[in-house]
Parts: C-alpha cells; structure tokens; sequence
C-alpha cells in the first residue's frame, strides 16, 4: 500500500488555492502518497489541544477534546458553562443542535466566548465536525437496530 500523506502536507498546498492545490495533490498521488480525510479529532487536535486549552493535561472546564474515545466524552454530555447546563455539547446526528458547533460558530446565544479563542476554525474544518455528527447518529442508529435484531 502507498505510504499516508501526512495532513500538514496538504494543509500547506490548501494555502496555495485551487488550482495549485489540485495540481500538488495529482502530482502526490501520482508519486504513490495515499491522501488521508482529515478527522473531527484533527480538527479538535490541531484547534483546540495545541493550545493547550482542552487535551488530557490540561481540560479547560473539564473538557478533554484530544484524548481516545472522544465521542464517548462528548455525545449526550451538557455543557458546564454557567448560564448553559442545558446544552448537550454534542447530540448524536444532529450538529445545529450540538452545543461544541455552535461554540465554534460562535452562534448568538452561546455562552462565553467563540472557540478557539484564538484562531476561530475554518469552513471547510467546521464540516469535517458537522459530517462527525452526523456519522455519529447513523452508527448509532445502526448499532440501535442490530441489538433490536432489525
């Protein structure tokens, strides 16, 4: 199999635009580079860890975004913040109702401030979290009717 192309590679030819990110990345799969999807947990570890606000040393209210088992620690979990203990952080399937999307679109109504708060996400990483939510209510859904015998 082709060696995986590591994700800081293809961030640096996003940077170039379009057409000289299309040209790069033929002329790395051409020289045998498996691109890999970039994850909901790159996201988090390149926005929110590298900070050193929400990885396993440091959990800035509790919340551990870099650690295994992310889904585990965030899907049907209420916020901590003050004024917003009845948000979920993370609703299976649904991202506009996930708490963690509106913290990171900085929707009106959040509490506190938009995260990160130095950087903020772009579009195209803001999807990869929308799609994670999604593809979290599906496997659920799935694994829902395998032990109903569905």
């Amino acid at each position: 199999p082709a060696p995986p192309c590591n994700n800081a590679i293809a961030n640096y030819f996003d940077g170039m635009g379009g057409s000289t990110t299309t040209k790069y990345m033929g002329n790395l799969d051409a020289l045998g580079f498996e691109l890999q999807a970039k994850t909901a947990e790159d996201v988090f570890a390149e926005s929110c860890g590298l900070a050193g606000c929400h990885d396993e040393i440091v959990s800035q209210m509790g919340l551990d975004l870099i650690s295994a088992d992310l889904a585990a620690r965030v899907t049907g979990v209420r916020s901590v913040a003050v004024g917003c203990t009845d948000r979920i952080l993370v609703v299976a399937g649904d991202p506009d109702g996930s708490y963690l999307i509106q913290k990171i679109q900085s929707s009106p109504d959040i509490c506190g401030l938009q995260m990160p708060l130095l950087g903020g996400i772009s579009s195209q990483d803001i999807e990869v979290v929308r799609e994670w939510i999604v593809d979290l209510g599906v496997n659920a859904g799935s694994s829902s009717a395998r032990l109903r015998g569905e």
